[in-house]
């Protein structure tokens, strides 16, 4: 009978009383009919509740392994203490809610009357914004088509980027010279699919109209049109970026006294304040 009770709790037999107190407490909170609305659950309280008042009766520790215990005495005194238990573990919960929406408040106010909060506000949104930009941008405002032929071929030691410099063929675009960049793999794809050395050829190269990030360089292979993308833009970290600007959402959509606004006004607005210093670092390769 003991060991079924040292079980329940997920206790070796001869636990001690501090052990079993732990053990009761993690798993009343766990199945507590306030926190589980799930009826196993309620009935695993039961079951937790009856092992505790059992376990921590102390007629029923002095009575030896060989002898039952006094089945109506030992009945009676358990449903007394899960009566208490029961109680004690509702107003527990209660309590923690109490203090830990307390110490939400506190923590808010202090939030807000601190400079943290103005500027988790203003990078929220110059983030998101920035995000939706990005979005635009990329996928959903057409490209601007660029014609342009190749001027030379030079090895940049300090990006350890290969650069093409193309001389812009439309008038009306400046600045009249613009330089893609590429590393040694994809130039020996250029190379074979846009035969670089022919300079009678003109290629054509995607832009974007906003950032005015050159994108791709676009030319005939075999049989269809093949791109390669310019390994200067900012554009080929753009999952990363769009990710990181789109967190401060969770700010935004948060507002109040409660944890995850108070949490992300600070992370979030670290990590979008670490995502711009990433894209100013990328910009000035």
């Amino acid at each position: 009978m003991k060991d079924k009770f040292y079980k329940i709790l997920g206790l070796s037999n001869g636990a001690s009383e501090e052990d079993i107190k732990k053990a009761y407490r993690k798993l009343a909170m766990l199945h507590h009919p306030d926190k589980n609305k799930n009826e196993k659950s309620h009935q695993k309280f039961i079951q937790i509740n009856e092992a505790y008042a059992t376990l921590t009766d102390e007629n029923y520790k002095t009575k030896t392994t060989f002898n039952e215990p006094d089945v109506k005495t030992k009945n009676n005194i358990s449903e007394e203490e899960l009566k208490k238990r029961m109680e004690w573990a509702t107003n527990y919960s209660r309590m923690k809610n109490i203090k830990e929406s307390r110490i939400n408040y506190i923590s808010y106010i202090q939030l807000r009357k601190s400079p943290m909060r103005k500027i988790s506000l203003y990078v929220s949104i110059i983030s998101v914004l920035f995000s939706s930009l990005l979005i635009l941008d990329y996928w959903l405002i057409p490209y601007k088509v660029i014609e342009g032929s190749l001027i030379k071929k030079e090895f940049n030691s300090n990006d350890n980027f290969y650069h093409l410099t193309f001389k812009n063929l439309n008038s009306f675009d400046f600045p009249q010279e613009f330089v893609f960049k590429t590393d040694l793999e994809d130039l020996r794809k250029i190379n074979r699919s846009c035969e670089l050395s022919n300079r009678i050829i003109n290629f054509r190269f995607h832009e974007t109209k906003i950032f005015k990030q050159l994108l791709t360089i676009n030319c005939f292979g075999a049989a269809n049109e093949v791109s390669f993308f310019n390994k200067g833009s900012f554009f080929q970290m753009l999952y990363l970026f769009v990710f990181i600007f789109s967190l401060p959402l969770v700010t935004l959509f948060s507002r109040g006294p409660n944890t995850i606004h108070i949490l992300s006004s600070y992370l979030f607005t670290y990590i979008a304040i670490f995502g711009f210093f990433i894209l100013i670092i990328v910009l000035f390769q």
